[in-house]
């Protein structure tokens, strides 16, 4: 936190060493440090990379958060994670991303909008 703006002027160089560290370091460094490169991989991407202004199609980040962990849960339980690893990832992640953007537009966004109206009377 302290050091965040001398962490942003090197985060891509600091980023690159965490993948080339993750792909061809021994195994046995690899609990120790795993978290610290993948905390810097990511965010290094979240400072880095600009998507585009995908606030005005709503804010899908509480969907994600609550529905990951029981689509997760129902695709392990449906066998899905038995299978490759890119289909079990691939569909959870389109699956809660799909439930997220329901959960937005047909909840969150009208029970804010109401609450947005009863604090300003």
């Amino acid at each position: 936190y302290y050091n965040f703006d001398n962490f942003i002027k090197i985060q891509i160089p600091l980023a690159v060493l965490s993948i080339i560290f993750l792909v061809f370091v021994p195994d046995i460094l690899i609990p120790v440090a795993e978290p610290i490169a993948l905390g810097i991989i990511t965010i290094a991407i979240a400072h880095s990379v600009y998507l585009g202004p995908w606030a005005k199609y709503g804010d899908f980040s509480y969907g994600v958060y609550i529905t990951h962990f029981p689509v997760i849960q129902t695709l392990v339980a449906l066998g899905v994670a038995k299978r490759e690893g890119w289909v079990f990832a691939t569909s959870a992640i389109l699956l809660t991303l799909a439930i997220s953007v329901c959960l937005w537009h047909g909840i969150e966004k009208r029970y804010l909008k109401r609450a947005v109206r009863m604090t300003a009377t």
